[in-house]
């Protein structure tokens, strides 16, 4: 087999020289020789000696083309590691969904939130991570997407891996179209902190009225610039005859009993 190829080879070889000589004779027929004077063969090896420098800078250009592509193709290199990593380790969750929720793309952190691998995220519904109670909320906010074409957002609860409710999965989502209208490119934001710290100051605010408005000893809330009542409980209300609500209209001077001196006094120890 082996002899066959190179037999085959040596008889292309014989054809192409053939062809070639054949080229040359016909070349040289149609043309008359070109003089061999001194004169003409010093412009020949001149014209040889520029068409050789030519060819020296254009490979030159090739060589420095071929470097700066290297360059150009290294830089783009490490300008998509930069955003793969900027991407995948963003502190919030990146997601691109299309027309039905379907996850098409997903970093790192929003399959952390989200309690699944990546491989296994793409291709399922985000909708199907929503807290049933939060779904009505996200559809709207869907819809309003891209009938309107403008950012939107909303708040929701998340399941976890295991389908299990967590509080501890509290994300706001704001959402925006592609270019072309036909994804929807969103940001998940852990706001369980927030969230936390929010009930945290509204559960001490309602502990410090309900502590207020109960306290047996008379309560006023005063603004001590102005003298107005912001606020007064139950025993206050009693006391000076006047609804809460109307008590928080009025101004201590309305109701001092005091002595304007004495007043001043006690007014400036609080």
């Amino acid at each position: 087999m082996l002899k066959h190829n190179n037999l085959h080879k040596s008889i292309n070889l014989s054809e192409l020289r053939a062809t070639a000589e054949k080229r040359f004779i016909n070349s040289h027929l149609q043309h008359p020789a070109i003089s061999s004077s001194p004169a003409d063969l010093s412009l020949i090896i001149q014209e040889l000696e520029i068409h050789q420098i030519e060819l020296e800078m254009q490979q030159e250009e090739l060589i420095h083309s071929r470097y700066e592509l290297t360059k150009s193709m290294d830089e783009l290199k490490e300008n998509l590691e930069r955003y793969t990593e900027l991407y995948d380790f963003a502190p919030v969750g990146y997601l691109t969904l299309s027309h039905d929720t379907k996850i098409l793309q997903a970093n790192l952190t929003a399959t952390k939130l989200l309690g699944v691998e990546r491989s296994l995220l793409l291709g399922s519904r985000f909708i199907s991570f929503i807290n049933p109670a939060d779904i009505s909320a996200f559809k709207s906010m869907f819809q309003n997407l891209f009938r309107n074409m403008e950012t939107e957002y909303c708040e929701v609860k998340l399941f976890t891996r295991n389908m299990q409710y967590s509080s501890e999965h509290i994300v706001r989502i704001d959402a925006i179209l592609s270019n072309d209208g036909q994804e929807c490119r969103i940001i998940l934001s852990d706001i369980t902190a927030r969230k936390k710290a929010e009930d945290e100051l509204h559960n001490s605010e309602e502990l410090f009225r309900k502590l207020f408005q109960d306290h047996s000893a008379i309560k006023l809330l005063i603004d001590s610039n102005t003298g107005d009542i912001l606020d007064a409980n139950h025993a206050a209300a009693n006391f000076y005859g006047w609804p809460i609500e109307q008590l928080r209209q009025m101004n201590i001077h309305q109701i001092n009993t005091l002595p304007p001196e004495q007043f001043e006094i006690e007014i400036k120890k609080y």
